[in-house]
């Protein structure tokens, strides 16, 4: 914007001067002159808002980063004009959800593990007998058997499994309220990527359009068919539709980064912003 203001300044510099030389030749009365002269204002007024809003842009950055509000930082990157709607994907790598599905096989390990202390303990016994030489001719010098432990009733055994199932339960809940959560973000979000890149095409066609019809204007205003106020209002339509435009841009840009965090798929925002 800043660039496109530049230019649209140096056109009414151009303008004003060429208005300045009507007048001399008395073509043209003061007051279009006058005109010519707030319209240059205007745009001059105009170029410093912008610089002044990348200024505040900048210290934003800085903030974000963590780094010295009075350290030297430079962004010498251009928007990406090139507007394309990804190819749609589902959800299943948001972040969010990869969490509670975590939270979930991690509650269900607990469970698992509270339910093995409710289960029996089985064990498997052996003995032989070495120095044991009296004994009866039925009775051998040597034992094998099975040995069961069960606890019939423990009541704090069995709160904790109820509170593991509470704590599965909960999960599979809260994982069935974020996915209808991400999977409504993630429609709005594609049907926001379609219209803004409708939208980003028709301002840039209307941008386009403007500088065609400034030029005709000015090429008027030298056979005398039109006045230099005429010029002006071409030039601030052109501004005006600039700043459409590129408002248009950085909204889409906006909503695909926030599609591909919602998607899980972040590593996919280089492609379309660089």
């Amino acid at each position: 914007m800043i660039q496109k203001q530049e230019k649209i300044v140096e056109s009414l510099e151009n303008n004003e001067k060429y208005a300045q030389s009507l007048l001399k030749a008395e073509i043209i009365p003061p007051y279009l002159k006058n005109w010519s002269n707030i319209t240059k204002l205007q745009g001059e007024t105009n170029l410093k808002n912008l610089k002044l809003e990348k200024e505040n842009a900048l210290l934003t950055l800085k903030d974000l980063m963590g780094i010295s509000l009075e350290e030297p930082i430079e962004i010498n990157e251009e928007l990406n004009e090139n507007i394309e709607v990804p190819t749609f994907s589902s959800s299943e790598k948001n972040a969010d959800l990869k969490l509670l599905l975590s939270k979930k096989k991690e509650a269900e390990t607990t469970h698992n593990i509270t339910k093995s202390l409710s289960r029996p303990n089985i064990f498997a016994i052996g003995n032989y007998q070495f120095f044991r030489n009296d004994l009866p001719l039925i009775t051998p010098p040597w034992l094998v058997g099975i040995e069961m432990q069960w606890t019939l009733f423990d009541p704090e055994r069995k709160s904790k499994n109820l509170a593991s199932q509470s704590l599965i339960k909960e999960a599979e809940l809260l994982i069935d309220q974020k996915q209808k959560s991400v999977d409504l973000a993630t429609k709005i979000s594609e049907n926001k990527l379609i219209s803004f890149k409708e939208q980003s095409e028709t301002f840039d066609a209307a941008r386009k359009q403007t500088y065609t019809t400034t030029e005709m204007v000015r090429k008027r205003m030298e056979n005398s068919l039109s006045s230099v106020k005429d010029v002006n209002d071409a030039l601030q339509l052109q501004y005006e539709a600039e700043k459409l435009y590129y408002t248009s841009l950085v909204a889409y840009q906006t909503v695909i980064a926030t599609y591909f965090y919602i998607t899980g798929n972040v590593e996919n925002i280089t492609n379309y912003i660089p």
